[in-house]
């Protein structure tokens, strides 16, 4: 146990929580690279939440990460209403 409190401490969490918001703020899907699925683009943006939870942020609200998941995605045929991703989906809306 102490070595787990020593090793994963206050600037191990603050580095998991900074690479977790980096993952977030930069994951993009606009669906024109064959080598990149919709699944790869999903499973970092997972791992992220996963990683704030155990920063100790908590668990993410779910239409927060909607609204995270809908920011980085540009892919026409998958976005929810017409248009496209025009404009960025803001956290208090």
């Amino acid at each position: 146990m102490a070595l787990r409190s020593y090793y994963q401490g206050d600037s191990y969490r603050s580095n998991l929580k900074l690479k977790a918001e980096k993952v977030m703020n930069t994951a993009r899907y606009d669906d024109k690279s064959r080598n990149f699925s919709y699944e790869k683009y999903c499973e970092p943006l997972n791992q992220a939440f996963e990683d704030l939870a155990e920063a100790g942020e908590g668990a993410q609200p779910e239409d927060a990460k909607v609204r995270k998941f809908l920011n980085g995605l540009f892919a026409d045929n998958l976005m929810p209403y017409p248009g496209g991703n025009d404009r960025k989906y803001k956290d208090n809306e």
